[in-house]
């Protein structure tokens, strides 16, 4: 079909111009129109899309991270950084779903959590984690001979509990013992969403480090708004983890 329209297009082409007195073989008149189709799709590609850089610097600044661009939908754009101690990755081409990595630190030697999809290869021996639900949804598998004690008394309920949320939520990748790779899920995004995913990103991350010692707060430490929220008790707040050991550099 496109092939009929370009030669219809050049007969008209090549009318004007003999009407003009000037006589152009059609196949010439062809050969140039696919060379100027070729170059439109080109510059289509490769040209910036301002509502996007927009939306990454957003998301990027909101987020605390540096963000660098990437005009050709074949480059890929990035924010990286550092919150709340956890190394950050955010990473995309234009308008594919980002990818963001958050780095954490689990004190395991070796260990892969990856999700449990159709079509998906799995190799290696698995272990059970002896919980139906996060054994539904994630396999964990073991490169470098780590015991089942150590990988039980890491992979905690409360662990399980938040990377259930998070597959719910994300689309996830693959958790390593070090780093979680999670997809946003979708193509078109807002900053405002981009920046909820990077922040739950960031609380797996938190939650799955090692350091993490959740600590139940005594009355003294109830905020203001505590007082006027019946709903919320001081038992229901946690601390954040602390973290001040040195980051591996992505």
């Amino acid at each position: 079909m496109k092939f009929f329209v370009l030669v219809a297009a050049a007969l008209v082409v090549r009318s004007l111009l003999s009407s003009a007195g000037v006589d152009i073989p059609l196949g010439l008149i062809l050969f140039l129109g696919a060379i100027a189709r070729g170059i439109h799709v080109y510059l289509g590609r490769t040209r910036g899309d301002p509502l996007w850089e927009r939306q990454w610097a957003e998301a990027a600044d909101e987020l605390g991270l540096r963000p660098k661009f990437r005009n050709s939908s074949n480059s890929m754009s990035t924010m990286r950084g550092e919150i709340d101690g956890h190394q950050v990755t955010v990473k995309s081409y234009r308008h594919k779903a980002p990818e963001i990595d958050v780095r954490f630190w689990s004190g395991l030697r070796s260990v892969d959590i990856d999700p449990r999809r159709e079509g998906r290869r799995h190799s290696g021996g698995e272990v059970s984690t002896g919980d139906p639900a996060f054994d539904a949804a994630y396999r964990v598998s073991d490169r470098a001979g780590v015991s089942d004690e150590e990988l039980h008394a890491w992979l905690t309920p409360a662990r399980r509990e938040i990377l259930l949320v998070l597959g719910d939520a994300l689309e996830v990748e693959e958790i390593e013992e070090n780093e979680l790779e999670v997809l946003l899920g979708r193509d078109e995004w807002t900053p405002a969403e981009l920046v909820q995913a990077v922040e739950l990103c960031v609380l797996v991350a938190k939650t799955l480090d090692k350091s993490y010692q959740p600590r139940r707060l005594s009355i003294q430490d109830a905020s203001p708004q505590d007082e006027i929220r019946p709903d919320v008790t001081p038992q229901d707040r946690v601390q954040e983890p602390q973290d001040d050991r040195p980051r591996e550099d992505l």
